[in-house]
């Protein structure tokens, strides 16, 4: 737990916050390969693309994060969705693997279109997949592996056509994400909307895509006719006045902005990037804090 923590009667709670592992790029057996992250907060935060959900290894992370955090909020990144040549999970089976993975320790909480309260603060979590711009959407059907290395439907499944590249098995589809984008965007309006006493609790929110375009200042690719594959434009979300944090991943950059209305929200990103092409400024030991201010409005700091 972080000193400032512990000094300063005014912190509500501090979190770690972390994305773009990608364990599935390391060897799946021998965890003194994988990065580490060293307790300096009692939360940690997950922000999808941590491995592929299918892997041994996804567990064993998520097991020894476990054992060094009082928290650990996991959502899903895109990646987490992955599957080898020979495809064993559907995006269904892969989100029951991974809650059945959080579920096995009592202080992991998968943020699957999901709300939790930790020391008076709400987090709500889901992937929040992006809204392809129609003019970009065959370009990135063709070139994300989004769309060929995630499945639907098994080759026994008698509800749709299914692809004899893959076996028989039905690949994504833009409006397969499309659709979980318009459904994740839904659940989270609701929520924070919602007339309960949970809506004037401080709120973080965390996603795996970005939820907004500037985000994407640093990111070379997402300028290439991929931009409405790595965000969103959800700062209309961030007018809500107990938002006062942004957690996501996705773009391979760091990223710290204040956006939205009123008071801001501070939007940040801390994604670390592939083994070969870590991202410059990733960092484990990044903390942002949630502290009353001098008004007594819950404002969101970085330490």
């Amino acid at each position: 737990m972080s000193t400032a923590e512990n000094s300063d009667p005014n912190i509500l709670t501090s979190f770690q916050f972390v994305s773009d592992i990608h364990l599935e790029y390391y060897p799946q057996h021998k965890p003194h390969t994988w990065p580490s992250i060293s307790p300096l907060a009692p939360i940690l935060i997950l922000a999808g693309d941590i491995g592929q959900a299918c892997q041994p290894s996804y567990h064993d992370f998520l097991a020894s994060c476990s054992t060094s955090f009082d928290h650990v909020l996991v959502v899903a990144g895109n990646h987490e969705f992955y599957q080898p040549t020979k495809p064993v999970l559907t995006v269904t089976e892969v989100l029951e693997t991974i809650q059945s993975i959080c579920d096995a320790f009592p202080n992991v909480t998968f943020l699957n279109k999901t709300a939790i309260v930790i020391d008076g603060v709400r987090f709500l979590g889901t992937t929040m997949w992006t809204q392809v711009h129609p003019k970009d959407q065959a370009t990135v059907a063709a070139y994300m592996n989004d769309y060929h290395k995630i499945f639907i439907e098994r080759p026994e499944s008698q509800s749709a056509s299914h692809s004899k590249k893959y076996g028989g098995w039905r690949i994504a589809t833009v409006d397969d994400t499309q659709s979980w984008h318009q459904d994740q965007r839904d659940w989270l309006a609701r929520e924070l909307a919602n007339p309960s006493d949970a809506t004037a609790l401080p709120t973080v929110i965390v996603t795996h895509h970005a939820p907004s375009f500037h985000h994407l200042e640093t990111n070379h690719t997402a300028e290439k006719g991929f931009k409405t594959a790595y965000a969103s434009d959800l700062t209309k979300m961030m007018r809500n006045p107990p938002v006062v944090a942004w957690i996501s991943g996705h773009t391979h950059s760091i990223t710290k902005k204040v956006l939205g209305g009123g008071n801001g929200v501070l939007c940040v990103s801390n994604c670390a990037g592939y083994p070969r092409a870590r991202v410059q400024g990733y960092e484990t030991g990044k903390i942002m804090v949630l502290k009353k201010g001098d008004s007594g409005v819950t404002v969101a700091e970085m330490i």
